[in-house]
């Protein structure tokens, strides 16, 4: 099935569908503004599944806000950790070239969870 287009959302669409969504599943959305992703997910399940939309949403980008992005993620990062059921799925894409919220986190996921596998796909 192949989504349909939405604006700026080539990228998105790919990681998604590494997630691979299926009818009848539950999916957590932790970062969901502006909701192309969700919008995305509830198609690939044929919207027949449950889509888990949260978001901390900042509404002026600051310096300091830009160093704080990356605890939050980290804190996200870990919360989903808590979540996903066993031998589920987290899929972790940014939207920023923020190296805290990138490479800085794919670090403190791989020393902090080493049970875990990682995929990193640079597309």
């Amino acid at each position: 099935m192949k989504l349909k287009h939405i604006e700026g959302f080539d990228q998105r669409e790919a990681d998604i569908r590494k997630g691979d969504p299926r009818e009848g599943e539950r999916i957590l959305d932790m970062c969901a503004a502006l909701g192309g992703k969700t919008t995305a997910i509830a198609i690939l399940m044929k919207d027949k599944g449950e889509v888990i939309a949260v978001d901390r949403s900042h509404n002026k980008e600051t310096v300091e806000s830009l160093r704080t992005h990356a605890m939050y993620q980290r804190r996200m990062f870990d919360q989903a950790v808590q979540l996903v059921r066993p031998g589920g799925v987290i899929v972790y894409s940014t939207c920023t070239i923020n190296p805290g919220e990138n490479e800085a986190l794919i670090r403190y996921a791989l020393d902090t969870y080493k049970k875990f596998g990682v995929f990193i796909d640079y597309e």
